[in-house]
């Protein structure tokens, strides 16, 4: 016997084709995904302002919009996710995505396309994003700007 640390069984190998990664369940954002309607991938964009959500949950004006994720939760509603990780609504009562987050039930209008939280259609922030300036939103009135948040 020689002398080795692998175990005697359990170790599995790529096969001698190759292996081919498992196709991602939609390539292009913002067009529906899989035919089950388990998972999309598109941008959150405040209905009738400017600017889109960035990674961090926060509202934002200039640069690049992310792409968010909505994924069928096991028991309900949708978890929603960014590059950032996932996204829920923090005690201070503010939409916010990255680690440690452990996700919030959002809900899905897939005729309208809006996400909700907490079964409210309505979103609002204390400002509209300045330049380069990021504004938390979050779900529900309040705010001096209130808008639907429409994924697409």
């Amino acid at each position: 016997m020689l002398n080795s640390r692998c175990p005697e069984t359990g170790i599995k190998l790529f096969p001698k084709n190759g292996f081919k990664p498992p196709t991602p369940t939609n390539p292009n954002p913002g067009k529906p995904g899989p035919t089950d309607g388990s998972s999309l991938r598109g941008f959150l964009k405040p209905e009738g302002e400017s600017g889109c959500i960035i990674s961090n949950g926060h509202w934002y004006s200039s640069g690049t919009c992310a792409t968010f994720t909505l994924s069928k939760a096991p028991f309900g509603g949708y978890n929603l996710k960014s590059s950032k990780g996932y996204c829920g609504v923090g005690k201070d009562g503010y939409l916010t995505c990255g680690r440690g987050v452990t996700g919030g039930q959002f809900t899905y209008d897939k005729e309208k396309k809006l996400v909700t939280y907490g079964g409210v259609y309505r979103w609002s922030a204390e400002e509209r994003p300045a330049h380069f300036k990021q504004v938390p939103i979050r779900p529900g009135y309040g705010g001096a700007v209130e808008f639907k948040l429409k994924f697409v």
